[in-house]
């Protein structure tokens, strides 16, 4: 991995330069002691991090040390976090554009089967006015119940 590679690398510049990140490389010998390797790492970025014995001038390099390392990491994350967003964006564009096409379809559909039906009906039934298409079937109902009560008060004044 690209970030291990260059974690080492800041490891070799502390030993490298023992004048200034001695303390750090003391510290870090001590707690690596019977530890594994990837503990030891850990301790030895932990030492890295804080400041000690006042070499706090010592410590500002190599949190510039580890910034330059991590810039191109960055950048490359950065790079590839955009190309990511536009290939998402297109994959989106894409599917929306065929959800658009299969409505346009299902609709196109639908209508010719209605259409289908409507004439179907029409064929079977006749012609039908347009005014008895739009009478609700409740009104129908009601002309039935407004003649059976006419009729019993005709019955009724007829027996009166």
């Amino acid at each position: 991995m690209d970030c291990i590679d260059k974690f080492k690398a800041m490891q070799d510049c502390f030993r490298a330069h023992p004048d200034i990140y001695g303390a750090e490389l003391e510290d870090d010998e001590e707690g690596e002691l019977g530890q594994g390797e990837g503990e030891g790492e850990a301790i030895t970025a932990a030492g890295a991090a804080s400041p000690r014995d006042g070499q706090g001038g010592g410590l500002e390099s190599a949190a510039a040390a580890v910034e330059d390392a991590a810039a191109p990491v960055i950048d490359d994350a950065k790079a590839k976090l955009s190309s990511a967003k536009e290939e998402i964006k297109d994959t989106v564009a894409a599917v929306k554009e065929k959800v658009q096409e299969r409505a346009s379809s299902a609709k196109a559909e639908i209508d010719e089967t209605a259409s289908t039906a409507r004439r179907s009906v029409q064929q079977e039934a006749g012609e039908v006015s347009e005014s008895e298409e739009l009478v609700p079937k409740a009104a129908h109902d009601a002309r039935d119940a407004n003649q059976q009560v006419n009729e019993k008060t005709k019955e009724s004044k007829s027996r009166a």
